[in-house]
């Protein structure tokens, strides 16, 4: 069995930077097998040597405005045609996380500016987010009810 483990530094809180990690797992197509607050495992497809690779994501708070999240990854094979292919999906999965925390860093700095966003446009981005599995129909309906408090 090939293993490999990659680390990467975001800033943001734990609960942003687990958003973001899930928000990149659906943007590449893959669905979550099994999450809790620091840990998700994403459902990987078949790669070309017909075995699965597995990626578990580890979220761990640095401090209130800094997450470490680590990605172990493995595949059944030892050859360098699984070991590459493995390489390959979490370098995809580590650049997605990173487009999405940079997103939620420019959503932040916008809201922190006072530009208040569209909240129609949020409630639709935040239904497709549950469509896709990000999100769980409680976190939904929270965030719904927060944005409708705000009209």
């Amino acid at each position: 069995m090939s293993k490999l483990s990659d680390e990467l530094s975001l800033e943001l809180p734990l609960e942003q930077a687990s958003l973001a990690c899930r928000s990149a797992i659906a943007s590449i197509g893959w669905n979550i097998k099994s999450m809790d607050d620091r840990r998700i495992v994403p459902k990987v497809g078949v790669g070309i040597s017909r075995n699965p690779s597995n990626i578990e994501v580890l979220l761990a708070s640095t401090d209130d405005s800094r997450t470490t999240v680590t990605l172990n990854g493995s595949i059944v094979g030892i050859g360098p045609v699984q070991k590459s292919h493995l390489r390959g999906e979490m370098n995809r999965l580590s650049n997605a996380i990173e487009v999405a925390a940079s997103q939620s860093l420019t959503a932040h700095a916008a809201d922190q500016r006072g530009a208040e966003p569209d909240p129609v446009e949020q409630l639709r981005k935040l239904g497709e987010l549950r469509d896709a599995g990000v999100l769980s129909d409680d976190e939904f309906e929270a965030k719904k009810a927060e944005l409708l408090g705000r009209i």
